[in-house]
């Protein structure tokens, strides 16, 4: 997937701006508040349909102006495409792909980006709920079916859990046949979910794996697992696992009653990364964690390749430069001339710019707005 070029009208702090990126590496320099992050921002919107900074779509148009519009030329499986995008303070959001309006979730589906920003590494520093909606995000990209499990197992699970507060209130424990709907809609909308999870990490950990050894010299073994409320284990099939969460559904639904909330199923499920045994999370230094993130999106641009014969945009904002150079060079050489990258940084070193193809790599320079491309 190639990004031949970018058109920004109206887009945050950009009035005007076109850029021609090349094939490979396009590196944007700038100090903060430059407006180097927001070119990553409108390439996202571009791709995905969406922001990765805000859900509030209004935020990002200009202050002086009603209306934004995006758009943009790439080839994609091997094919042309134009993607108009237009933004209004007062009206729907308008999608076009070859001049064709679509929808949001056909954008999303047929084009990709991977992003990487600082406020990433919290799918290792946070919540267990941050690692899952890093994997449920990234499912989506290969299971076109996933979110709409995901989001009524989301549904079912909140009724559910309103009916377990309600019969909490009333003390009507002996009343847990009013469950039973909900119980089958939550196990069928659950089993598909974890299956999809099970196979999508069947074939990402040993990619995660061999780059992390690329990257760090076969220095620091990483393990990734996954930690279920189920006993799930590798010879897992659908029905085994609808089976397994039906009994474990019955079996808590009195602690359930109890804490009046759903205490087992896949959103209570985790991610667990561990560096030499150790869990990353409680042990590893900034730098291990960052390598961890990049090395999860490599992984997941493998698995494009694989799974739909492509390769998304990467989008590495401001997170890359603060890795040390044997890092760097390892990272330089994966990415070598297979995926277009777009990443932001508030400067390079002399060292650094040795490692830039000049043929099919840039360097802009970004201030207030104004984007320069740098001669190599």
């Amino acid at each position: 997937m190639r990004i031949k070029e970018l058109f920004i009208n109206n887009f945050r702090n950009y009035k005007s701006l076109h850029i021609k990126p090349k094939e490979n590496l396009n590196i944007f320099i700038g100090d903060n508040a430059q407006g180097k992050t927001n070119i990553l921002e409108a390439i996202c919107f571009l791709l995905q349909g969406r922001s990765f900074r805000t859900s509030h779509e209004k935020e990002i148009i200009n202050f002086d102006s009603e209306q934004s519009k995006l758009k943009t030329e790439l080839k994609a499986y091997n094919q042309n495409y134009s993607i108009d995008i237009s933004l209004s303070r007062t009206k729907p959001k308008i999608i076009k792909i070859n001049n064709s309006t679509t929808s949001k979730p056909e954008l999303a589906t047929n084009f990709g980006t991977i992003v990487f920003t600082p406020d990433q590494l919290s799918i290792i520093k946070g919540s267990p709920k941050e690692r899952r909606r890093f994997l449920d995000l990234e499912l989506a990209s290969f299971y076109p079916q996933y979110k709409y499990y995901f989001v009524n197992y989301q549904k079912v699970l909140l009724q559910r859990n309103n009916l377990l507060k309600e019969l909490k209130e009333k003390k009507q424990a002996d009343t847990f046949d009013l469950l039973e709907l909900w119980d089958n809609q939550l196990i069928s909308y659950g089993a598909k979910i974890l299956m999809a999870r099970m196979e999508i990490l069947k074939k990402l950990i040993p990619m995660a794996q061999q780059i992390h050894n690329q990257i760090t010299s076969d220095k620091e073994k990483l393990t990734i697992r996954y930690r279920s409320s189920l006993n799930l284990n590798s010879n897992f099939r659908e029905e085994l696992i609808y089976d397994q969460f039906r009994e474990v559904i019955l079996k808590n639904r009195q602690q359930d009653y109890l804490k009046g909330q759903t205490t087992v199923g896949p959103h209570r499920d985790d991610l667990v990364f561990l560096i030499n045994n150790k869990n990353i999370t409680d042990f590893g230094s900034q730098g291990q964690q960052r390598t961890i993130i990049l090395t999860l999106k490599f992984a997941i641009i493998n698995l494009w390749s694989c799974e739909l014969n492509d390769v998304p945009v990467l989008l590495l904002d401001d997170v890359f430069f603060e890795l040390d150079s044997k890092r760097q060079k390892y990272i330089f050489d994966l990415l070598n001339k297979d995926v277009q990258v777009f990443i932001t940084s508030t400067g390079m070193a002399n060292t650094e710019k040795n490692l830039i193809n000049i043929k099919k790599n840039a360097i802009f320079n970004v201030r207030s707005g104004l984007v320069c491309e740098e001669e190599l």
